[in-house]
C-alpha cells in the first residue's frame, strides 16, 4: 500500500509540473528581428520549429525581413532562441534557432513573420504551430503539426503534412497534398489537384484541371471540376460530387 501511495504522489507531482510548465510557456519573452537585401533573390528556405509562422509576398521590397517573438518558460533559454538569416547567391535561408538541450520540462517557441518579394519560391520545413503563406510564386512545405493556410500562389503548391487543418485557395499551378490527418479545403485552382490523405474530410471546389484523391477515411466532396474526378481509394466515408466536366472514376465496392 505504501509503494502505491508513493507512486501516486510522484505521478501527481509530475502532472502538476507539466500543467504549470504549460501555463507558463511565455513567462520570458523577447523581440527578434533580422534582415537581408532582397535584390536578386529567387528562393527563400525557412526552417521553423515550434510557434506560428506567417510569410507574405509584398511586391519588390528592398529587404527580406524576419521579425517575431521568442518565448520560453525558463529564463536561461531565452538568449538561445534566435532568428538567423543568411544569403548565398540567389538563395536566402532563414532558421529558427532553439536551445540544444535534449531533455527538459521547459518549453520554447518562436512566433515570427517573414516578408519576401512576391516573385520568390518558398521551401518551408515547419515543426508545429500555425502556418500561413500568401502571395508568392510557389511553395513547398514539410510540416509536422498545426493548421496550414495558403493563398494567392502564382505557381505550384506542394504540402507534406502530419496533422492539422489545411486550406489552399487561389493557386495558378498544380496542388499536391500528402496529409496524415485533419480536414482539407481546396478552392479556386487553375490546374490539377492531387491529394493523398490518411483521415479527415476533403472539400475541393472550382478546379480547372483534374482532381485525384486517395483517401483513408473521411468524407470527400468535389464541386465544379473542369477535368476528371478520380477517386483511387475512397476509404470509409461518403463521396459526393457535382458539376464534373470530365469523367468520374470511383472505386468499386
Amino acid at each position: 500500500m505504501k509503494s502505491f501511495r508513493t507512486g501516486t504522489i510522484v505521478c501527481l507531482f509530475l502532472v502538476s509540473a507539466l500543467v504549470v510548465s504549460a501555463g507558463n510557456d511565455c513567462r520570458y519573452s523577447a523581440e527578434r528581428a533580422e534582415a537581408v537585401k532582397a535584390d536578386g533573390v529567387t528562393e527563400v528556405v525557412i526552417d521553423a520549429g515550434a510557434g506560428f509562422l506567417i510569410v507574405n509576398g509584398v511586391g519588390q521590397p528592398a529587404e527580406i525581413t524576419a521579425k517575431g517573438k521568442a518565448c520560453t518558460s525558463r529564463e536561461s533559454y531565452l538568449d538561445d532562441i534566435q532568428i538567423s538569416i543568411r544569403r548565398n547567391g540567389e538563395r536566402v535561408t532563414i532558421k529558427a534557432e532553439f536551445p540544444s538541450h535534449t531533455f527538459s520540462t521547459a518549453s520554447s517557441s518562436l512566433d515570427f513573420e517573414v516578408k519576401v518579394p512576391e516573385g520568390v519560391t518558398l521551401k518551408i520545413d515547419d515543426g508545429s504551430g500555425r502556418l500561413e503563406v500568401r502571395n508568392v510564386a510557389a511553395v513547398d512545405i514539410s510540416d509536422g503539426s498545426g493548421s496550414i493556410a495558403i493563398n494567392d500562389i502564382s505557381g505550384e503548391v506542394s504540402i507534406e503534412d502530419g496533422s492539422g487543418e489545411i486550406r489552399v485557395e487561389a493557386v495558378s499551378g498544380r496542388v499536391d497534398i500528402d496529409d496524415g490527418s485533419g480536414s482539407i479545403i481546396v478552392k479556386n485552382v487553375k490546374n490539377d489537384v492531387e491529394i493523398e490523405d490518411g483521415s479527415g474530410s476533403i472539400d475541393v471546389r472550382d478546379v480547372t484541371g483534374t482532381f485525384t484523391v486517395d483517401d483513408g477515411s473521411g468524407s470527400i466532396n468535389a464541386e465544379s471540376i473542369g477535368g476528371d474526378f478520380i477517386v483511387e481509394n475512397g476509404g470509409s466515408g461518403s463521396i459526393d460530387y457535382s458539376e464534373i466536366t470530365g469523367k468520374v472514376e470511383l472505386p468499386r465496392d
